[in-house]
């Protein structure tokens, strides 16, 4: 038996793929860090102009390139992927705590949905 092969029935039997809420926590996560992809890929234009990347209390919005949105793709695709290694890992301990690891992952996805879509809403050098 390939390597490849235990590995997929080892995780096809873990307890955290057998939770009806872990799998619904795991799959919205999964389409909103999936539409932020596309959305980014789709939406995200290159242009000479300084555009707003960031808002900050101290300096309201900061000016930076084009490419820096993508940040908000990358951190949201991270994020779900730690605290889906950290939630398979104290699933055993504590079913509850999985669950909220999910459920963070997926307000955080949608959270920088929400902001892209506001930093990208807007048509940056065009008339």
């Amino acid at each position: 038996m390939s390597r490849i092969k235990k590995a997929r029935d080892r995780i096809r039997g873990h307890a955290f793929f057998q939770d009806g809420w872990v799998l619904g926590f795991l799959f919205t996560s999964l389409v909103v860090v999936a539409f932020e992809f596309v959305w980014s890929i789709t939406h995200i234009r290159q242009t000479e102009l300084p555009i707003p990347v960031r808002y900050t209390s101290l300096q309201n919005f900061e000016l930076g390139k084009w490419y820096e949105l993508y940040e908000l793709t990358i951190i949201s695709a991270i994020t779900f992927l730690v605290n889906l290694v950290l939630g398979m890992l104290l699933y055993k301990k504590s079913r509850l705590m999985a669950i909220f690891l999910l459920f963070v992952s997926l307000m955080i996805a949608i959270f920088l949905t929400a902001i892209l879509f506001g930093f990208t809403s807007v048509n940056y050098g065009s008339v």
